[in-house]
Order: C-alpha cells, then structure tokens, then sequence
C-alpha cells in the first residue's frame, strides 16, 4: 500500500510542478500589470489542488498531449490498469533463442508476438527487481522525510508558544509581545494577533488591519494547506520555490486588500509603517500554523506602485488562467495498447 502512495506522489509531483509553473506565470503577470492577486491565488490554490489529488482531469488542449516523457511518467508510477497492456503468452518471449534465425510464428490474430532472446528476458526481469526495489525503499525514505518535516513543524510552534506565554493582552484576540521579530497572527481556529510594542497610532492601526486581513481571509489556513502539501512532495526543489513564492503572493495580497480598504492615496503612510518593522534580522516564524510578515523591504517597492485594478487587465488576466489550467493542469486521455 505504501509503495502505491508513493508512485502516486511520484506522478502527482511531476504534473503538479508543471501545473505550479503556469501559477508562477500568470502570478509574474499580476504583479506587472494592473490585475487583482485573488486570480493568482485561485490558481494556486488549483495547483495544490493538482498536487494532492490524484483524480486525472482529461482535456484534447492538454500541453502533455504533445509531450512524449507524460506517457512515460503513467507507465513509471503504475498508472496505467494492467488492462492497458497487450500480455503476451510466455512462450513468446523464447520462441526465438539468441542468435537464431527465422521469422517467429503468427498468433490466431494474425499478429505476430515480440521477438525477445533469453538475455533481453534477463535484462528486462534485472531492470524491473530495481525499480521494485527503488518503490519499497523510496517509500519509506519518502515517509520519513514527511514525518520528520511535521515533527520539527509541531516542535518549533510548541517552542514559538512557550514564548508567547509571556504577551500582554490588549483587547480580544490582540497581543502584545518583544520576545518576536514582527507582528503575527497565531493559530487555526481562534487565530490571536501579536503585536509588537512602541508602534505609533498609524502604525498600529494600519498593522493591526493587516493582521485582521490575514484572519479574515483564512490565509492561516491557506499556510497549513501549503505547508501539508510541500511536505508530501519534499524531495522536489522545485516546488519548495514555489512554496515559498506563494507565501510572499499570499502577504501581496494582504497588502492589496489594506489599500482597497485604506484607500490607494494613503500608499505612503501604510509604506512608512511596514518600514518601520524592517529593521533587525528577520528570522522569520517557524510553524506552519504562525503567520507573520517577511521580505518587508520587497514587499514596500510593491506597494508603492500600487494602482488599483483595471476591470480590462482582469479580464485578460482571468482568460490567460483559464488557458494555463486547460493546458498545464489537464492530462491527455491516455491511448490503450494496441
């Protein structure tokens, strides 16, 4: 059972990145022109999506359909029903032995079997014991990592709220503490927010309606989802990028939210306020489950050339994700054998 999650990781990995490629690009996109970040996030969101389960969705404009390795990558990771495959009796693999001649024998079908010597027999039963062996070990290598990656999840929350024992409380649900590097919203259910102290009015009132976008949204548990899915495809570089892409997309659209609520004019001041909180090493929180603020400095540039959407832009933007997912997040139907 185990050998079978893991060659369906496998596969899901290998779609999924393509699938998290078409997000980045259409996210690079958002961010160069005037186009809200809730597409790009709903594109994520598709693309974790694709990562997790492994239902194929099947589609004559898939960009697999003309890729060869896709086919390639169903038969590695056992997708296809063994119903798929032309068996051939046993006695077709030695009907020729090595170095001799003729013509092997026609089938009652009028088909004629694949002519296979003893030592290509040999070769082909050595090369499918390794990739048996390579399933059941990798399994389990796979399944360690997972555990190990939710074991040191689980140990640095516990640690990160140990130190929050010691934060003053202002109102309902509000903080204040010194013992973190930046404001942060902690917790799935009843999210509390963490303030840091000495803010000014400003800075307080326009870190604190951060935070409260933060929980508004849920994007704690968008966070938990995330970090879930990385953990599942751990071996995979790529989409550790793209996890922690999406992490700095999700505090992009946070701040788009403050100033569609603050208003576009007041840009400037909300700018002066993350400024403030730059300063110091960010070490950035280490639990799935916190959610604070990093890259404050790349996130200010951002924020500064914020102009609000424009309804066309949208548009365009919205018809070039619904071509990225028809194309990047679909599979070809897969032919059976002849």
């Amino acid at each position: 059972m185990l050998s079978i999650w893991f060659k369906t990781i496998l596969r899901l990995s290998f779609y999924g990145t393509i699938a998290g490629c078409g997000a980045l690009l259409i996210s690079t996109l958002a961010n160069h022109v005037r186009a809200p970040k809730w597409i790009s996030l709903i594109l994520w969101s598709l693309g974790g999506l694709r990562l997790v389960c492994p239902v194929d969705v099947s589609s004559a404009a898939s960009l697999f359909r003309w890729i060869p390795l896709a086919e390639s990558v169903q038969d590695l990771t056992g997708s296809r029903n063994e119903s798929d495959y032309e068996a051939l009796p046993e006695s077709a693999f030695y009907q020729l032995e090595a170095g001799s001649t003729g013509s092997p024998t026609a089938q009652p079908d009028g088909r004629f079997p694949a002519s296979y010597n003893k030592s290509r027999t040999r070769n082909s039963a050595s090369a499918l014991d390794s990739y048996k062996l390579f399933v059941n070990v990798g399994a389990y290598i796979w399944l360690g990592g997972a555990i190990l990656l939710w074991g040191i999840a689980a140990a640095s929350y516990l640690r990160f709220r140990h130190r929050l024992r010691f934060a003053i409380k202002l109102s309902e649900g509000i903080y204040e503490t010194d013992l973190i590097d930046s404001p942060c919203v902690v917790g799935l259910f009843t999210p509390r927010i963490y303030l840091l102290p000495n803010l000014t009015k400003q800075q307080r009132e326009h870190i604190l309606l951060h935070e409260q976008m933060h929980g508004k949204y849920l994007d704690q548990l968008w966070k938990i989802l995330s970090y879930g899915i990385i953990s599942l495809h751990w071996f995979n570089p790529a989409l550790w990028l793209m996890f922690r892409y999406f992490q700095e997309e999700l505090e992009k659209a946070c701040d788009e939210r403050v100033l569609a609520k603050i208003g576009a004019e007041r840009k400037e001041d909300y700018s002066e306020s993350l400024l403030a909180l730059a300063s110091g090493k960010q070490r950035g929180l280490p639990s799935p489950i916190s959610f604070g603020e990093g890259n404050t400095k790349g996130r200010i540039k951002r924020i500064l050339s914020y102009r609000r959407p424009l309804a066309i832009v949208t548009v365009l933007v919205g018809v070039a994700a619904v071509v990225v997912c028809v194309t990047l997040f679909t599979t070809p139907a897969l032919r059976p054998k002849a």
